[in-house]
């Protein structure tokens, strides 16, 4: 299974991409909003892990455009918003 991380946050994205690789998941990583969806294009990946709060552009757009590159796709959206 092929994993996005979403992450303006360096530490975040390399923390995240060693435990889920560690797990057997191939990880590509993302620095922003905008690269996020980018990348989504070019890797179609199988699941999303998006940060909100990033420059160029947050993750509720970037997950709105993605989630409009998968109509007719299945698409679960889950938010750890407190």
């Amino acid at each position: 299974m092929k994993v996005l991380v979403v992450d303006d946050n360096h530490t975040n994205r390399v923390s995240l991409k060693a435990m889920l690789e560690r797990d057997g998941y191939h990880v590509v990583t993302a620095v922003d909003g905008a690269d996020g969806v980018a990348i989504f294009d070019l890797e179609q990946p199988d699941m999303v892990l998006m940060d909100i709060m990033m420059p160029v552009m947050d993750g509720y757009e970037s997950t709105r455009q993605i989630k409009q590159r998968c109509a007719g796709r299945l698409f679960r959206c889950y938010s750890s918003r407190r």
